[in-house]
């Protein structure tokens, strides 16, 4: 598969650049990427497989459409997988990768100047790359990065409905008493707040979908 094409498509999809049931066309991204269209197929079909993507027979290609209550499933899932992802990183972390956490962190802290809403998508995107790194375990990285990036969608799809102040100050919160956890090697600390997380962001996801019809 060709990687490039898939990161970028990917990155498209979670952006909205490509936003949920747009059709996508074979051919023209054959086309744009200077490829035949063997490859821009590998990678939609490796799409489809990670629910960002549906392929309908006879219908066309498309981009999966954001379900609250699909994903509520997915949710519940993630929570003991972020558990144990926190846990590993604290038990492994050491000052070079707490630095790393750091920086994303005081990067974070400068979106309420720039109110960038990608930034904020990237920086906690970023924030578990790190963790991945630490804990450098592919099986629970493949897994827990197949059901964050279905949920990290529903972000992007109702920042309208947030505070968006709120949310960034959430999110610095977050980082903050992550790195506090990992530095102390509290290690039932460390997995119990990645699962409050999990579970909060699912309540407040549940909120808006239920107060905000429109977005269904």
């Amino acid at each position: 598969m060709n990687f490039s094409i898939y990161q970028t498509i990917k990155q498209r999809i979670l952006f909205f650049d490509y936003e949920p049931g747009q059709p996508l066309n074979e051919k023209q991204m054959a086309a744009e990427f200077g490829v035949s269209r063997t490859p821009v197929r590998e990678v939609l079909l490796r799409l489809e497989w990670e629910k960002l993507v549906s392929i309908i027979p006879r219908a066309g290609i498309m981009v999966a459409e954001v379900e609250f209550n699909q994903l509520r499933e997915v949710f519940q899932t993630r929570a003991p997988l972020e558990g144990l992802l926190g846990r590993l990183t604290a038990a492994r972390i050491n000052d070079f990768y707490l630095s790393k956490l750091e920086a994303v962190q005081q990067r974070c802290e400068t979106i309420m100047k720039t109110r960038s809403r990608r930034t904020l998508l990237e920086v906690d995107m970023n924030f578990r790359e790190v963790m991945h790194e630490v804990v450098n375990n592919d099986s629970l990285r493949n897994i827990s990065d197949l059901l964050y990036f279905q949920t990290q969608r529903l972000w992007h799809f109702i920042f309208d409905k947030m505070d968006f102040d709120l949310l960034v100050e959430d999110e610095i919160e977050y980082m903050s008493r992550s790195v506090e956890t990992f530095r102390d090697k509290n290690l039932d600390k460390a997995e119990n707040y990645r699962k409050q997380v999990i579970f909060a962001d699912l309540n407040r996801v549940r909120n808006i979908f239920e107060y905000s019809p429109d977005i269904m």
